[in-house]
């Protein structure tokens, strides 16, 4: 009789290790997502068409001005007629920023998302990032071209300013800001995980709140609406206010007048009133 062979010990198996995602990775994949819909190639092209075309109005406008009324343009028409689109490009920026996290929220498509990468700040860091480069180098580019379409439409009736650094203050301030409303629809999606509120949200603070406290008459209200988002942010490309000349008295009723870095850091402060919150619940709250 032949004893039985020993029983050899089970070898403990292991998973493949998992490669772990860099922000890199995360980034690119925000990217593919970013790129990859209709609905944003759309809505950039809507953005452009809203630059250029308000743009070339303005300036077609400018030039029939100019035709009857030698010598009186103003230094900066280039840059005004390329900045003249933001008003309503920025509702579309709004739009596009607020989409951005929301549909993944609508489709179910988040918790694919924060299951293949956990850290959900990083994740939306990424987005963050991809809009803002995406929409700045855009915004900058559709500006930049009205501002040359602009010069050429007018031509050499207008002294346009295009070399000068304070034109170019407004170019690239033009973008920022539009960067920064998007990024404010952004950050309220987070928060709100709902489209309609974060749309809601962006344009009650852009435009409807302006309105509200333009009709209230008090001196605390008037003051307020100089730091509200869109009149801060109209600080980065608008031009320079000459206030010399106006009397005092005038001076005293008008609310105060920020300045491009002030107003930024404003915006900033906006932001923050908003991503802070939005990341808070992002780490807490379920997918």
């Amino acid at each position: 009789m032949t004893a039985a062979a020993p029983a050899t010990a089970a070898q403990p198996t292991t998973a493949p290790a998992r490669g772990k995602l860099t922000f890199g990775g995360i980034l690119h994949s925000e990217w593919i997502k970013f790129v990859s819909l209709t609905s944003t190639i759309t809505t950039l092209i809507a953005i452009v068409v809203a630059i250029v075309g308000i743009g070339a109005i303005i300036a077609s406008s400018a030039r029939s001005w100019i035709e009857q009324s030698p010598g009186g343009a103003t230094d900066f028409l280039a840059a005004s007629a390329a900045t003249g689109g933001i008003s309503l490009a920025q509702l579309i920026v709004v739009v596009l920023g607020t989409l951005t996290v929301t549909r993944e929220y609508g489709t179910g498509m988040i918790r694919a998302t924060f299951t293949a990468a956990p850290r959900r700040l990083t994740v939306l860091a990424a987005k963050v990032v991809v809009f803002a480069v995406s929409v700045f180098v855009l915004g900058f580019v559709a500006i930049f071209a009205t501002a040359l379409l602009a010069q050429a439409i007018v031509g050499d009736a207008a002294a346009v300013g295009l070399g000068d650094g304070e034109t170019w203050r407004m170019l690239v301030g033009g973008a920022g800001y539009l960067t920064l409303s998007g990024l404010l629809g952004l950050g309220l999606g987070a928060l709100l995980r709902n489209t309609a509120g974060g749309i809601f949200g962006a344009i009650a603070l852009l435009l409807v709140l302006p309105i509200v406290l333009s009709l209230i008459d008090a001196d605390w209200a008037r003051n307020a609406t100089s730091f509200l988002p869109m009149n801060a942010g109209a600080t980065l490309y608008s031009p320079a206010t000459d206030l010399t000349g106006i009397p005092q008295e005038a001076l005293d009723q008008m609310p105060p007048q920020l300045d491009p870095l002030q107003g930024l850091l404003v915006l900033l402060g906006w932001l923050a009133a908003v991503f802070v919150p939005a990341a808070v619940l992002l780490r807490r709250r379920d997918a």
